[in-house]
């Protein structure tokens, strides 16, 4: 089995973002910059998908602005010892709002990590499926 991800995300759209988010972020000194960045993950992963099943990304800019704040004071405070902490709170955050639309074909999955041929997608589906459990403390 060798399933690849396919992205379908327009340059315009794309294009709109980024202006949208630059001149925003101008206005305001930076801080819109949390919520154009929020933007462009629920672009990004709304316009991803796997065997044909898509991605749903819902984070919104204003948790994705509260964590960054945490995590720079973090590692204010502690001058850099809470980074391994930090890039913890930061994938927690980005991974409480991401979800598949529907779940993947796992006998296929499985299929081709008995296959020889097949490609390391499996191997790294299970991988990541076992550090995201890690993460979100599962």
């Amino acid at each position: 089995m060798n399933e690849k991800f396919e992205y379908s995300g327009k340059g315009n759209e794309m294009f709109m973002l980024y202006f949208k988010g630059i001149l925003l972020s101008m206005m305001t000194f930076g801080i819109y910059h949390f919520w154009f960045q929020a933007e462009l993950l629920r672009y990004k992963w709304n316009h991803t998908s796997v065997q044909g099943i898509r991605f749903k990304g819902t984070l919104p800019g204003e948790e994705l602005f509260v964590s960054m704040l945490l995590i720079l004071l973090s590692l204010y405070f502690t001058f850099g010892i809470a980074l391994p902490w930090a890039l913890v709170r930061l994938f927690k955050t980005n991974a409480r709002h991401l979800a598949m639309v529907a779940p993947p074909d796992l006998a296929a999955v499985e299929a081709s990590l008995l296959d020889n041929q097949a490609s390391a997608l499996g191997e790294g589906l299970g991988e990541a499926s076992e550090a995201i459990s890690e993460l979100l403390g599962g």
